[in-house]
């Protein structure tokens, strides 16, 4: 019995210690938050990432580097979650530059 209890514990220390390993090498392979963010050539050319929020009770957010796409985008959901028609300026007055302090409007 005591064997038995004895072999049991050495296998959850195993597993126990191989989830913990496979945790902390995951963690080493993740870039950190601090790392400065490079913007590709792609995204220089499609402009800065904007974003639109909902109100907290709703939770839509979009983002995208194209205006027109995160107009249509926006413009789609408050029609069929809110019943709501909005102008391209409403949905430009919402949006938010996202990314470096040199980029915010």
């Amino acid at each position: 019995m005591i064997k038995q209890l004895f072999g049991i514990l050495i296998v959850l220390a195993f597993c126990c210690s191989t989830i913990t390993f496979a945790q902390d090498k995951e963690q080493k392979e993740m870039p950190k938050k601090s790392d400065k963010m490079e913007m590709t050539k792609s995204e220089m050319k499609a402009g800065p990432l904007k974003s639109v929020s909902c109100d907290p009770t709703c939770g839509f957010m979009c983002r995208s580097h194209d205006e027109k796409e995160l107009t249509a985008i926006v413009k789609k959901h408050a029609k069929t979650a809110h019943k709501m028609d909005m102008t391209d300026k409403q949905v430009k007055d919402m949006m938010k530059t996202e990314g470096s302090t040199e980029m915010k409007q």
